[in-house]
């Protein structure tokens, strides 16, 4: 049905140029690749970012050992990408851009897995299957390729294209197994890739089956076992659980179907991630029906179009699980797993179905416009990034203790540090900038009396955009010199982002410092304001959008 319906839609004829279409998606991929390079050296820092704060002092405490390995991080457990980030640290004495390129590497191999794939099943590359590399190296990654660790969600990529493109061999003996491994690897990387794991495993299964292998029949069950094992010790999913009512599910599935083309869809307008989601939704419908009806229809390539329903099913199940317990709660981070499942739907296409070249030139400008729109947000949010991590970097360099770094920088996805100690565990195992920031002063601790229910109030966003003042709490001025305030506190609510600020005077001049409260509740958070000697008429206030804030002790710090 779906090839008889694309081949009578009536987009007008046209004579394609005589432009050598291989070369050019060669050149065109390598372009993209190093455009993608030069990202990542231009915006990427010697410094770890989000996540990698507290992975990187669970392993210098414990040790890399099988149980950090296989621990979980929030309810994933990430066994592959773990070891990859903690041997590209090891190699390069910890430089924390070693896990970005090797993102890089694991990208670029996926699209030559894909285009090697419609080259071997179409006979030779279009200008069309440009679409693959733009929507799997456009700079709407950028936050899988500034942070090291975000291996996780590349190698998922890596996997599901290996799979895909195992699927297309000749000999279904040598795609058996390698799907095999590819659905060994794709089952270690945490929540997705048990989404995925499901279908690959019905496939190896079929295809086990189909070989009479005891041996590869193994496989599936091994992994099914994994699975299970995996599913029933997880503990509650600590992201948000949103699961929201049918229109807000159907509407956050079909966001993550487009995601793929970007964070702003096809461009930044409200309307465009509508469009982008509901041609995401298009394209991997149109795939699965078509790879079934292959299915169902050839028992010669039966095993083959079986794989890439499999792999597209997976890509599915995973987006129906983000829509259920994320809801409309997607980062930067999804559009990496997103696009790959658009790049395989494209795929399954450009194999059973005969397109109109009208079409295939539609794919063509899609592929530039895709590279395009992402070009410009991807820049100002790696500049942003850069600025961020320059201006941390500048005070590590300048001998600032940790005690005064932690929590003044960029919040919880760049320097994630509520309490100085990952800052201290980098300096006590020198490592880098890191081995030269000093221990933090002594100090002695001034309690300031506070009622037992103190509170910082939430708002929204009024204060800022009227100019009144925010909510605010009186702390009673220094007693004596001192050199800083501290304030433990609690959020109330999950807040994605938030900042607020300690503002004073001394000697008639006023003073401000901000921090970054923690992401989840109840996690606390020890925020460290630096003061000048004699702080008076002392405010903690609200200095963006918050939930509220439980204040659960307030001390000053003076020197011994």
């Amino acid at each position: 049905m779906f090839p008889n319906l694309l081949q009578r839609l009536s987009l007008p004829r046209i004579a394609w140029p005589p432009l050598p279409a291989p070369r050019v998606v060669a050149v065109g991929t390598i372009a993209l690749f190093v455009a993608a390079v030069a990202f990542v050296l231009r915006f990427g820092s010697n410094c770890p970012v989000g996540d990698e704060w507290y992975l990187l002092t669970e392993v210098l405490h414990q040790g890399f050992s099988w149980k950090w390995v296989t621990a979980h991080h929030n309810e994933h457990r990430y066994i592959l990408a773990k070891t990859l980030w903690y041997a590209s640290l090891s190699l390069t004495r910890f430089d924390f851009r070693a896990g970005t390129f090797v993102t890089l590497g694991l990208m670029f191999a996926s699209v030559g897995f894909l285009l090697a794939a419609i080259r071997r099943r179409c006979g030779r590359l279009h200008l069309a299957d440009l679409f693959v590399p733009a929507v799997l190296l456009h700079w709407g990654h950028w936050f899988a390729w500034l942070m090291g660790y975000q291996i996780a969600f590349s190698l998922v990529v890596f996997c599901a294209a290996g799979f895909a493109w195992a699927t297309t061999l000749e000999s279904e003996k040598k795609a058996a197994w390698l799907g095999a491994l590819f659905l060994g690897l794709m089952a270690l990387n945490g929540g997705f890739g048990l989404g995925w794991s499901g279908p690959l495993v019905l496939w190896v299964a079929f295809a086990a089956w189909r070989q009479r292998s005891i041996l590869l029949g193994i496989v599936p069950v091994a992994v099914a076992g994994y699975v299970t094992f995996v599913v029933l010790t997880t503990p509650p999913p600590m992201a948000s659980q949103a699961k929201p009512n049918f229109g807000g599910f159907v509407e956050a599935l079909v966001m993550y179907l487009g995601t793929g083309f970007g964070p702003d869809g096809f461009g930044p307008w409200g309307v465009s991630r509508v469009l982008a989601g509901s041609v995401g939704l298009g394209l991997v419908l149109a795939a699965l029906a078509v790879t079934g009806r292959v299915v169902l229809a050839d028992r010669a390539e039966r095993l083959r179009a079986a794989g890439l329903f499999a792999v597209l099913l997976g890509h599915l199940a995973v987006a129906v699980t983000i829509a259920w317990y994320r809801g409309h709660a997607q980062g930067h981070r999804f559009i990496t797993p997103s696009a790959v499942g658009l790049a395989i739907a494209w795929m399954a296409l450009r194999q059973y179905v005969p397109f109109r070249p009208a079409w295939l030139a539609v794919a063509a400008v899609g592929a530039i416009v895709v590279f395009a729109v992402n070009a410009k947000d991807g820049y100002r949010q790696g500049l942003q990034q850069k600025a961020n991590q320059k201006g941390f970097l500048a005070d590590v360099e300048r001998g600032t203790p940790a005690l005064f770094l932690a929590g003044k920088y960029g919040g919880q996805w760049l320097i994630y540090d509520p309490h100085g100690q990952n800052i201290a565990a980098l300096r006590d195992a020198k490592i880098g900038a890191f081995a030269r920031t000093p221990a933090d002063p002594p100090s002695v601790s001034l309690p300031v009396a506070m009622p037992p229910d103190a509170m910082l109030p939430g708002c929204d966003n009024t204060p800022f955009s009227s100019g009144s003042s925010p909510p605010a709490v009186t702390i009673a001025d220094a007693p004596t010199t001192v050199i800083a305030l501290r304030v433990r506190i609690e959020q109330t609510r999950l807040e994605a982002w938030q900042e607020v600020a300690l503002t004073w005077s001394d000697g008639g001049i006023p003073h401000r410092a901000t921090a970054y409260p923690n992401l989840f509740p109840p996690q606390g958070n020890a925020l460290v304001f630096p003061t000048t000697p004699r702080p008076t008429n002392v405010r903690f206030e609200a200095a963006s959008p918050t939930g509220g804030l439980k204040i659960l002790a307030v001390d000053w710090l003076a020197k011994e």
